[in-house]
């Protein structure tokens, strides 16, 4: 793991010893950790490690049970409770950190689940069983008597459901009579379909959904056979369409006559360019609600105002910065070799870069294939500030860097253009990324301890960093003085 530095002062980083584990999550609220080791949950101070309470998981029915691993560990973000989920069995096991014993079991099914997920409100269980037979909607800490919601027939996505932001609804893409449709249901005082309602036309495959920060509009996109996105307002109406390549315009929304002779002219240029018929890779909301960036397999980074849900302005990811890039900030660059150099005992600070510059991209043996599905091409990363000043972009076109714009909110005038401020250039493509709260830096991970994911504290005061088998936790020390009375606990 690796960071750039700060405007204001040098961080470094106290690293804690590496601790074997399944799974390790971090209290929301509590400087407390949880981990996961075969048959037992650990509940260890997130201070020095030291363990405060442990959990024996009950042993399976069957000696062929014993060889399974868990599907799901999460922790709600409202209540502290665990899930713990074994899938054979199909049995999921609630705990809290304050008390000794197991709060409720659930009973999954036969058909077992993939993935479990808590409501905002951490009072109901989203629960995926295998194949997206069903969606089934539990309540053990709220309403244990309360009867269970199936979902019949979800559509089989990463993005299958969405809760609203203000907790009242739940919106599920579903197939439904050999169409996709939208189930819209209330969420308390319990779980019940308010109605159904189609996608009308133009839709083919409709990939996943999302609510907007304000509550009012629900985007849904098309896989990646066609670049479309769909805004509807929350009770099912057909706000706009968002089709760049298509050739009856880009909005069905409407626009005047002078920019749509502007829009049909750089339709005209793409039309020409390399594109590769591939549709929309990965969508987001400003955390206001106004804007909602699409970025696809073209490359490209598009911003849609929700005044008019036309593009404002386009990014694309430079792959050679020059004397004329228009870069309000720096280049920053991780040192070479520099874990083999130091031994694996220091951080070193990026290396600033100046233009001209190219930037790495992938080895020559693997350059992308556009004939085959899914090639490493497009944008693969797109994820705002929570203040909305910044979004942080990655292209798999150049896999080891990162690029920052600066999202400069526009008043009163709506029509802007994010700047190009900061490059940060990798020695191996970062596995994930993530914003420290408060806004103050961006944390990028790949390294030799190999982590593949990462979860900073509540206020950014710590981050784990996780593989598949072991867990570190680092501490920014100012000044370069870690902690002289902090010890490890085994």
């Amino acid at each position: 793991m690796v960071s750039t530095p700060s405007s204001t002062n040098d961080l470094l980083w106290e690293f804690s010893p590496l601790y074997r584990h399944q799974h390790t999550l971090l209290h929301p609220t509590l400087p407390q950790l949880i981990q996961l080791v075969p048959s037992r949950v650990v509940l260890r101070s997130s201070t020095d490690l030291s363990i405060i309470r442990t959990w024996a998981l009950p042993a399976p029915a069957t000696a062929a049970a014993s060889k399974l691993s868990i599907v799901s560990f999460s922790i709600s973000p409202t209540a502290p409770h665990l899930v713990v989920v074994h899938s054979s069995d199909g049995i999921a096991y609630v705990l809290d950190p304050e008390k000794e014993d197991l709060v409720a079991k659930l009973m999954i099914g036969a058909e077992g689940a993939t993935e479990m997920d808590w409501s905002p409100t951490g009072q109901a269980l989203v629960v995926t069983s295998n194949y997206h037979l069903r969606l089934s909607l539990h309540q053990p800490l709220s309403a244990p008597t309360a009867p269970t919601l199936h979902i019949l027939n979800p559509k089989l996505s990463h993005a299958t459901f969405a809760f609203r932001p203000d907790n009242k609804y739940l919106a599920v893409l579903e197939r439904q009579n050999s169409r996709d449709c939208v189930g819209i249901y209330s969420c308390a005082p319990d779980f019940k379909l308010l109605r159904h309602f189609n996608l009308s036309a133009p839709t083919t495959d409709i990939a996943g959904l999302s609510f907007s920060p304000c509550s009012r509009y629900l985007a849904l996109w098309e896989s990646s056979l066609d670049y479309r996105l769909h805004i509807y307002s929350a009770d099912g109406r057909k706000l706009a369409t968002f089709e760049p390549y298509a050739t009856s315009g880009t909005s069905s929304s409407g626009a005047g006559a002078e920019e749509e002779s502007e829009v049909e002219k750089k339709r005209d240029e793409r039309s020409k360019s390399g594109f590769v018929g591939l549709g929309i890779r990965t969508v987001v909301w400003h955390p206001s609600g106004e804007w909602i960036a699409v970025g696809g397999w073209d490359n490209k980074v598009r911003v849609l105002t929700r005044h008019t849900w036309h593009p404002v302005t386009e990014l694309s990811p430079p792959p050679k910065l020059s004397q004329s890039t228009p870069l309000l900030g720096t280049i920053w660059s991780e040192p070479k070799d520099w874990i083999e150099a130091t031994r694996s005992k220091a951080i070193l600070s990026f290396e600033s870069l100046s233009t001209p510059l190219t930037l790495p991209t992938l080895p020559h043996g693997l350059k992308p294939d556009p004939t085959k599905l899914n090639p490493k091409i497009g944008i693969d990363v797109l994820l705002f500030s929570s203040s909305g000043r910044w979004i942080a972009v990655t292209s798999q076109s150049t896999p080891r860097t990162l690029y920052i714009y600066h999202f400069l909110l526009p008043s009163p005038n709506p029509s802007f253009l994010p700047r190009l401020h900061s490059t940060i250039i990798f020695e191996k493509p970062p596995t994930e990324i993530k914003w420290r709260p408060g806004d103050l830096d961006l944390e990028g991970e790949g390294t030799d301890f190999n982590p593949t994911s990462m979860e900073w504290g509540s206020s950014g005061e710590l981050v784990v960093l996780k593989d598949k088998e072991t867990y570190a936790v680092a501490y920014p020390v100012e000044g370069g003085q870690g902690d002289a009375e902090r010890t490890w606990s085994e």
